[in-house]
């Protein structure tokens, strides 16, 4: 909520699909009920969302998001200017400074889910 600029999510959904991922755009300045229930039926492997300052995030509705995501087993992940401290904050969902470091990380997840799968073939 709050957060006009679909531009840097639009670009994370190019890099995504570039890498062969699915992926859908729910849109900027969404009130946290609209990405929670797209969450909540369509159970993804990751969420994304950017923001250039910590308004939002201080809602007792994110941190429902947050704990839902946590809950299902599903990654929540945040970039944009306000994203640029880095690291996991309470655990419950990953800050990336960049989108060279958000791509670096999701090949590597996506290298580990490969081999996860190629094991559990093997066994």
């Amino acid at each position: 909520p709050g957060q006009w600029h679909a531009p840097p999510l639009r670009t994370l959904r190019l890099a995504l699909q570039r890498g062969g991922w699915r992926s859908d755009f729910t849109g900027a300045h969404l009130p946290w009920a609209a990405i929670l229930n797209p969450v909540a039926s369509r159970r993804p492997r990751l969420v994304l969302l950017s923001a250039r300052s910590s308004e939002a995030f201080l809602s007792p509705d994110f941190l429902e998001l947050a704990h839902s995501c946590k809950r299902s087993g599903i990654t929540l992940a945040i970039g944009g200017a306000w994203a640029r401290g880095g690291g996991r904050a309470r655990g419950l969902y990953l800050r990336f400074r960049s989108l060279r470091s958000f791509v670096r990380w999701i090949r590597h997840e996506a290298r580990s889910s490969a081999s996860a799968i190629a094991e559990i073939k093997r066994a």
